[in-house]
């Protein structure tokens, strides 16, 4: 006779009807059994319980316990919808063993310093987009810091590509101030700057979670003059204002969709429309939409038959579009972000124009010039 599947406790949940001995399956606080317990009532934490929940999560040992805990209070967010609140909560706790410091940069040799940095976890998908249109911002007057880290829903994170390229890592503000002064661009890898965080919930989520809506930006040991924050999910406002919370000063947060198959991207002016939302001063967020065709790029067309994915030859693609050997409809949805870049850094008065100057510049040469030069610099441990 077929035993009687246990009933759905705190307890269970946590054990997930596994046996477990006390090594692989940590004793949790009673705090965060409360909180687990409130979740499965079908009610949200608090924001202090949700910071003191992902505290505790990030110290304690792998176990299948760990995960389901940090699932379920990432799940309780996103179901109830995320609010600044909660997720600012969620990222102070969950960074705080790692002991994030940031130094505050408006410039560098008089050049406007900009952070680009993406969710990933996109839905709707795509070749690299963000490195190359910061790398050829780079060559139109702004000092960028690119945030990346390996892959885990895309073909290639951004980190792959880079070190593909050889492009070095920048982990600490002296060093990425360093390759600024000598590239105007540093690379910068999330995993390395939020290592116990990393630990807990690197590649784990293939979804959009709370995590999605600031930590890419926030693991930058800098604070810059703007930041360009890319998301895969339409509620931009939100990392907007999370990203407000930690410090970070005229942020651009976007994404865009696929209307007809509601696949989002964290990327500019991608998909059929575009979502923008900036934030400037007394906390006022400005959400405005575009169609993508205002800015011309359509969504990458598909190989020809029988020619290898774009997907796995990322360099080349890069390659393509760096040296302007690329499609119109890839260089321009690259350009486009490109011209979102220097529009925030207050480079361009407008996105169009900031595109047309990214433009030029490829057709001058210069991104693939400093290409050449970042591969010849050393890495900063």
């Amino acid at each position: 006779m077929p035993s009687t599947p246990a009933p759905w406790t705190d307890e269970s949940i946590i054990q997930q009807h596994i046996p477990l001995s006390e090594e692989s399956c940590p004793t949790l606080s009673a705090p965060l059994k409360r909180v687990l317990r409130r979740i499965g009532d079908g009610h949200n934490p608090a924001a202090n319980e949700i910071a003191s929940a992902a505290h505790e999560i990030t110290g304690l040992p792998g176990s299948p316990a760990r995960d389901v805990a940090i699932a379920w209070l990432a799940s309780a967010i996103m179901t109830a919808g995320p609010t600044p609140e909660e997720v600012t909560a969620l990222l102070q706790g969950a960074t705080q063993r790692d002991g994030l410091r940031a130094t505050s940069v408006d410039e560098v040799d008089g050049r406007p310093v900009v952070v680009v940095a993406g969710s990933g976890k996109k839905s709707l998908p795509s070749f690299n987009i963000s490195t190359p249109a910061a790398l050829i911002a780079a060559t139109c007057g702004a000092n960028v810091v690119k945030m990346g880290s390996h892959a885990t829903s895309s073909p290639t994170g951004s980190r792959d590509l880079a070190a593909s390229l050889s492009i070095p890592e920048s982990v600490s503000a002296s060093g990425i101030l360093e390759q600024l002064r000598k590239c105007s661009f540093a690379f910068v890898p999330i995993e390395s700057t939020v290592p116990s965080l990393n630990r807990v919930y690197g590649r784990r989520f293939h979804t959009v979670t709370p995590f999605s809506f600031g930590l890419a930006a926030l693991a930058c040991p800098l604070r810059p003059y703007a930041t360009v924050f890319g998301l895969s999910h339409p509620k931009v406002d939100v990392a907007t204002q999370v990203l407000t919370n930690f410090g970070f000063s005229r942020v651009h947060a976007t994404a865009s969709v696929n209307e007809s198959t509601g696949q989002w991207a964290d990327e500019f002016a991608m998909g059929s429309k575009t979502v923008l939302a900036t934030l400037y001063e007394h906390n006022t967020v400005n959400t405005v939409s575009h169609k993508s065709a205002n800015f011309v790029p359509v969504e990458p067309a598909p190989p020809p038959t029988g020619a290898q994915s774009p997907h796995r030859r990322p360099t080349g693609v890069f390659t393509e579009i760096i040296t302007g050997q690329a499609a119109e409809s890839r260089t321009n949805v690259v350009t486009a972000g490109t011209g979102l870049i220097l529009h925030a850094a207050g480079i361009e008065p407008t996105i169009q124009q900031g595109q047309k100057r990214a433009h030029k510049a490829l057709e001058e040469g210069q991104p693939h010039r400093l290409l050449e030069q970042l591969t010849g610099v050393g890495h900063d441990h």
